[in-house]
């Protein structure tokens, strides 16, 4: 690994600050990121050095930050789990893991997303990108059946990647959420 020669030649050249991934590409999206290159280059150079690697939830920011970091950068962590600045600014556990506010915080977020697609694309482009929002999601909590299944078993995540069509899987976000809003009622009505 060469980012210790990258990084003094890169302050050599006048740079103001660099970003560092502590995964090599051979690694590519495996394996745990090594910060240890991440402290010394901040050890080393004068400039701001910010890390990025496995940074997914409050724990592993306070842990990352120690390293001395100017900054961290986050970036899948954030598709898996769009709360986690939140969490991590706040100091405070996943939202995700109160399942029927996770649930309806994330189809608010899939129904945004929706209006967002709708308003840039063509129906046909917007099928793909809702798709890969949803399965990044599920790397986080959906597909690990924690967020994934409603009453009565339905995986909802499963079933809005096999939709063929944008108004199949609008529909089908939006009968979840009424689903959904019918189980927080009858939840609140019997008070448990």
């Amino acid at each position: 690994v060469n980012a210790l020669e990258i990084g003094k030649m890169l302050e050599q050249e006048g740079v103001d600050s660099i970003a560092v991934h502590g995964r090599t590409r051979s690694q590519m999206y495996r394996g745990s990121a090594d910060w240890d290159i991440v402290q010394s280059l901040v050890e080393t150079l004068t400039i701001p050095v910010c890390g990025s690697g496995d940074v997914v939830d409050h724990t592993s920011a306070t842990e990352r930050w120690n390293s001395g970091a100017a900054g961290l950068y986050i970036g899948r962590a954030a598709l898996a789990n769009p709360f986690v600045f939140r969490e991590i600014f706040h100091g405070t556990d996943s939202i995700l893991k109160d399942r029927q506010l996770g649930q309806s915080r994330i189809l608010k977020i899939l129904l945004r997303y929706c209006e967002l697609l709708r308003d840039r694309f063509d129906p046909r482009g917007c099928v793909g990108p809702l798709k890969q929002l949803v399965s990044q999601i599920g790397k986080g909590q959906i597909g690990k059946g924690h967020l994934g299944r409603l009453q009565g078993g339905q995986d909802w995540a499963r079933d809005i990647c096999r939709c063929n069509s944008f108004e199949d899987q609008v529909a089908l976000l939006k009968r979840i959420a009424e689903q959904l809003v019918e189980i927080e009622i009858s939840v609140g009505a019997f008070g448990s």
